[in-house]
């Protein structure tokens, strides 16, 4: 299983990608990526499975991005991660299917548990 954690914030990639043991759950890669553009990237070059994206990024959000993944046909299992809680950001994540939405500040074990229910 892959990994891609999306958050134009480094110190949250950083945090998400080294504290948490991923291999105990079956995740053999995490790759990262700071921006929409740049984890469209990542997806087209490698096969990810697990998709965890900030909302709010400049120029695209992770709900655009969570758009693209649907309409690129990708099996890709998709959690959001945000600091706000507007109704507005999850009906569009319901209507986008995604597996998961977690509320910031995320505790390590709230954002393992959505990658776990998401595998």
């Amino acid at each position: 299983m892959n990994l891609l954690i999306v958050d134009d914030q480094p110190n949250v990639v950083s945090s998400l990608a080294l504290s948490i043991d991923w291999n105990a759950i079956g995740i053999a890669n995490v790759y990262t990526a700071s921006s929409a553009l740049l984890a469209k990237d990542v997806m087209q070059k490698n096969h990810v499975d697990i998709l965890l994206t900030d909302i709010q990024m400049p120029i695209e959000s992770g709900l655009s991005l969570v758009e693209w993944v649907r309409q690129t046909g990708k099996n890709t299992a998709c959690i959001l991660i945000s600091s706000h809680a507007n109704f507005i950001y999850a009906k569009q994540a319901i209507s986008l299917k995604v597996t998961d939405y977690i509320l910031q500040p995320a505790r390590e074990e709230d954002v393992l548990r959505a990658v776990q229910r998401a595998i």
